[in-house]
């Protein structure tokens, strides 16, 4: 499983779990995945990512604002820095907590620019081949592994960090069901893996609700009941065949 870039990550980890059974190296066995809120194509077209790849384009932009954060740290004790994260976002006190922990972190800030940087310059065009989005089948490989993805890619409506457009373009590419998730979500993935002819394609939903990208904050219990469903599903789809 994994959120926005870890969606990414994801996707490569299969790419490299594939190659491995290709040239004849024994690996884990691999039933499918969940990519939530996904950041795996074209990022730094996204809202967000627009405005952050300007900034990251400025010459040493991460190094500059590491020091002026780390420089302001010194004068801000950490107690007063919680309460000032919990004031200004209303989050919970777990999240400000963990927030504020990170920005008195002595590297915290300079290494998530270089992430993020990175971000912006590797998560471009769609660079899998159907061996990842779950079509490809071959003699060295369970076909319980490989012959259905067992995907599930879940979109928030609005994500800050995903062009709507992007997202559409992938889904109308990649996907096999173009749902809309509510709150009263009863949809199946065993109908969405029935097909003989589109059955391997991923599943990929956008919700309704307005849950954020950034859900683990007040949203986690929300997502976690979606998640144990569809851990279910895949498991009993995968056992099924």
């Amino acid at each position: 499983m994994g959120h926005s870039v870890g969606a990414y990550i994801l996707l490569e980890i299969i790419r490299n779990h594939r190659k491995r059974i290709e040239d004849g190296a024994k690996d884990f066995d691999l039933i499918g995945g969940i990519l939530l809120f996904p950041t795996i194509t074209h990022i730094a077209r996204s809202p967000s990512g627009t405005v952050a790849s300007k900034l990251l384009e400025i010459p040493r932009s991460a190094h500059i604002a590491s020091a002026i954060v780390k420089s302001l740290m010194y004068l801000i004790p950490y107690s007063v820095l919680y309460y000032l994260v919990r004031a200004l976002t209303w989050w919970p006190e777990h999240a400000a907590r963990t927030t504020a922990a990170f920005i008195k972190s002595p590297i915290g800030i300079k290494e998530s620019l270089f992430l993020g940087k990175d971000e912006m310059d590797l998560i471009t065009d769609d660079k899998w081949g159907e061996e990842v989005w779950g079509a490809a089948t071959d003699p060295y490989t369970d076909s319980k592994d490989t012959i259905h993805s067992n995907l599930v890619f879940f979109w928030g409506k609005n994500d800050k960090w995903v062009a709507q457009k992007t997202r559409n373009d992938l889904i109308a590419a990649r996907g096999f069901r173009r749902s809309k998730l509510t709150s009263s979500d009863s949809a199946s993935l065993a109908s969405s893996m029935s097909s003989p002819a589109d059955g391997w394609k991923p599943s990929m939903f956008v919700d309704e609700t307005r849950i954020p990208h950034n859900f683990c904050i007040k949203h986690s219990e929300i997502v976690a009941e979606k998640v144990k469903k569809w851990v279910e599903e895949i498991i009993e789809n995968h056992n099924e065949r």
